[in-house]
């Protein structure tokens, strides 16, 4: 609880930046392309930088917050369940030079010498050293182990996997935003805001809202406005 005895949910959240001293609208729209290939999702509909020529002091970033219901879903699957959600999602430049070998039957386990390595062995080993180190009570090695197994589940999974994998969208809240001053832009001072995937909050949100709130800039008044419509919808 915080100092106000407010229950506060455990969470973890990941953030991918891509930043830098300026870009010029096309690299930026090409930096959003690939960013759109790489997680599977639309986060800013096209045209995003209509009015942009330049970005200065840019920073593009992509932030999940994991919820614990997200991760104890996640801990709860058996192997084959996790492999295959990772065969079916894995980041590939071709399916051609990688192809997806389905198995014969959802129970069948998978023969490593039937598909291209998706690197689900080493995300297994992560979760179960940390489990192996929870149960001892060593909660710092613990954790550095579950944050290094949800980094590589995100550089090795897209997104619509990575949903899968926590046990659906009221499990995880992804969004993305573009900052820094957009030269030509009337409005270039603002960050632009993205679509997002997933459910800001939880039943026990105090934690992951506040957190959210600060990442996305947005006003508190704003922010839980907007949170408290779309948990009454």
């Amino acid at each position: 609880m915080d100092e106000k005895g407010d229950v506060i949910e455990p969470f973890v959240s990941i953030s991918r930046v891509w930043n830098g001293w300026s870009i010029t609208r096309a690299k930026a729209e090409e930096l959003l392309e690939t960013i759109r290939h790489q997680y599977k999702v639309q986060f800013f509909n096209a045209p995003a930088l209509n009015d942009t020529s330049k970005i200065f002091m840019y920073s593009i970033n992509v932030n999940m917050f994991f919820y614990q219901r997200g991760l104890e879903h996640l801990l709860s699957l058996d192997d084959n369940k996790i492999k295959r959600i990772f065969l079916e999602n894995q980041m590939q430049n071709s399916l051609v030079i990688n192809p997806v070998i389905e198995p014969e039957s959802e129970t069948e386990d998978y023969d490593s010498d039937k598909y291209t390595d998706t690197g689900v062995n080493k995300f297994l080993r992560l979760l179960r050293r940390y489990k192996r180190l929870d149960l001892k009570n060593k909660d710092d090695r613990a954790n550095k182990n579950l944050l290094k197994a949800l980094s590589f589940m995100e550089k090795s999974v897209y997104l619509p996997g990575i949903v899968k994998l926590v046990g659906g969208e009221e499990n995880i809240y992804v969004t993305s935003k573009i900052d820094g001053f957009r030269e030509g832009d009337e409005d270039g001072r603002n960050p632009i805001h993205a679509n997002t995937v997933g459910e800001i909050g939880a039943q026990r949100v105090l934690g992951p809202v506040v957190q959210m709130q600060k990442t996305t800039d947005m006003l508190a008044g704003e922010f839980f406005i907007n949170w408290m419509m779309q948990r009454l919808i």
